[in-house]
């Protein structure tokens, strides 16, 4: 046996799962950079065709890839949805841990062997990652801002502060155990299912590492059409569904500790960042002003309802929430709807210059 293929024999088997749908210009970047420049041989990657036509243009290059290389495998699954293309991908998945990938983005070079190693050496059940953000053309770096192994059911101020900053809501920056899986992705959601998949896969973690490193390259242009995106009518009442379940997740893990008040304020918080983030969504659209008053309305709405009767103070971290929080609390909506098309009207002016 060959020395690479003693090294490949040693190495746990990794599953990279990727749905495919409408894709062809990106899908052979996508796994052209999981399958070379990784240093880590020993994987397969799951092409979950999901709603698509045998004589569809990704599907064609789907199975060129699986040809050209046997790590690659192709399914064909009835139109369900990315979770279920996801589901199917662990049903079908070989390997004893598990990564995800959206067929538009990327992973780094050699992410995928460095989170492997953090996992075996630091015996942990998930691997945290951060990651470089591509938003047409302009690229940010978000990483955590610790490095290190946390015990999930010990360590409150650091689980707390990764789900406060969304370490929790994507499933990509991350490597699992297939053992936390469970059930899967809930495929009764189309918004805010990864964050509910995620927070059950840590109920089962011991301990989890955390890199202060990008290890995966999400790409967000004017091709995305991803839901939460889009204005939604139902965003309220899958934030608070999102709300009950967080909180949840924190009962089970520090109910009987002195904690569970500081997580229970960083989930109340959370809630009122995302509604602030809708209004200045809305805002800044370029819908109707009618549409953007109705949303703006809506999301105002969510704010005073949710904080009515809250005698703690919300958390906001950052200057214009805390304007915009003053003013949605009052009931104040048309207010709040000026601060946010002026922001949008000073946004655009500076880009057009």
């Amino acid at each position: 046996m060959k020395a690479e293929e003693q090294q490949k024999s040693k190495q746990p088997l990794i599953s990279v799962i990727v749905p495919v749908y409408r894709c062809a210009d990106t899908l052979q970047g996508c796994v052209t950079s999981i399958l070379t420049g990784q240093e880590y041989e020993n994987l397969e990657v799951l092409l979950i065709a999901n709603g698509i036509r045998e004589g569809d243009a990704s599907y064609r290059i789907a199975c060129d890839l699986a040809e050209n290389d046997e790590r690659v495998k192709v399914y064909l699954l009835e139109k369900a949805g990315v979770s279920a293309a996801r589901n199917e991908g662990i049903r079908q998945a070989k390997g004893q841990w598990i990564r995800f990938a959206d067929s538009d983005d990327m992973l780094p070079p050699k992410s995928l062997g460095r989170m492997m190693r953090r996992a075996l050496e630091e015996e942990s059940d998930m691997v945290i990652g951060g990651y470089e953000h591509l938003y047409f053309g302009k690229s940010t770096v978000k990483t955590p801002e610790f490095e290190g192994v946390v015990v999930v059911k010990k360590e409150s101020d650091r689980i707390r502060k990764l789900y406060r900053d969304d370490y929790f809501n994507p499933p990509w920056n991350k490597l699992y155990r297939k053992e936390l899986m469970g059930k899967g992705f809930p495929e009764d959601m189309n918004l805010g299912e990864d964050l509910s998949f995620n927070l059950s896969c840590l109920l089962q973690a011991e301990k989890i590492s955390v890199m202060k490193e990008a290890v995966y390259r999400y790409r967000q242009d004017e091709r995305s059409t991803t839901l939460s995106g889009k204005a939604r009518e139902d965003k309220v009442e899958i934030c608070m569904l999102l709300y009950r379940r967080a909180m949840s997740f924190f009962e089970r893990l520090y109910g009987q500790s002195d904690m569970i008040q500081d997580c229970s304020r960083d989930a109340e918080s959370k809630v009122v960042e995302t509604f602030l983030d809708e209004i200045c969504r809305s805002g800044m659209s370029k819908e109707r002003f009618s549409v953007k008053a109705g949303q703006v309305r809506t999301y105002t709405s969510a704010v005073r309802k949710f904080t009515k009767g809250k005698s703690r103070d919300i958390r906001l971290r950052y200057p214009d929430h805390k304007v915009l929080c003053f003013f949605a609390k009052k009931g104040a909506w048309k207010i709040t709807l000026l601060l946010t098309c002026l922001r949008g009207a000073i946004f655009f002016a500076g880009h057009r210059a």
